[in-house]
């Protein structure tokens, strides 16, 4: 599933590969999409927006993201500026002992 905003971007195609790992796949309702992004978006606002968009009441801390092969902290994520074809990982926050 996509979301677009405009003919604009039906002509753009910018879209990013997000996938959900484990158990969040059942929180997000989905194992994997492509989200159109616009020009200039961030990781931090495409976050957000499938949050949103998901009706996930749960902060972004709560999970474990990973953008083109490196976990990123929510710091991080708002200096990221997405490009055609990143690939982001939501994982279940990992613990151990």
């Amino acid at each position: 599933m996509s979301y677009l905003r405009g003919h604009n971007n039906l002509e753009r195609d910018e879209r990013v590969k997000v996938e959900f790992i484990g158990p969040v796949k059942d929180i997000f309702g989905t194992k994997q999409e492509l989200v159109e992004i616009e020009p200039g978006e961030t990781l931090e606002k495409l976050l957000q927006k499938i949050f949103r968009q998901r009706q996930v009441n749960m902060s972004v801390e709560s999970f474990l993201v990973i953008y083109n092969d490196h976990g990123v902290s929510s710091d991080e994520s708002k200096r990221i500026v997405l490009k055609k074809e990143d690939k982001i990982l939501i994982l279940p926050m990992l613990a151990g002992g």
